[in-house]
């Protein structure tokens, strides 16, 4: 995965929407590695889960089987 544009931090005042803060904000750089492989994603932080939510959509969408997310923590 790789962030495709700059995004405000999910906890910024100034973020109405989390969900649509990181919309496109991610892609899958070897889209042949994911193609029908099972993805755990890794994440420091599950808050919203809208990062987690829309890197697992990218991840389907470039042919993903299944995608579990994995968290340090939840806040």
């Amino acid at each position: 995965m790789a962030r495709t544009r700059e995004t405000l931090p999910q906890g910024d005042p100034r973020v109405v929407s989390r969900a649509n803060n990181v919309d496109g904000a991610f892609a899958v750089m070897k889209a042949r590695e994911v193609m029908g492989r099972n993805v755990i994603l890794v994440d420091d932080v599950f808050t919203s889960g809208a990062t987690a939510r829309q890197c697992a959509l990218v991840l389907r969408v470039q042919g993903a089987a299944a995608v579990a997310v994995l968290t340090a923590c939840r806040s």
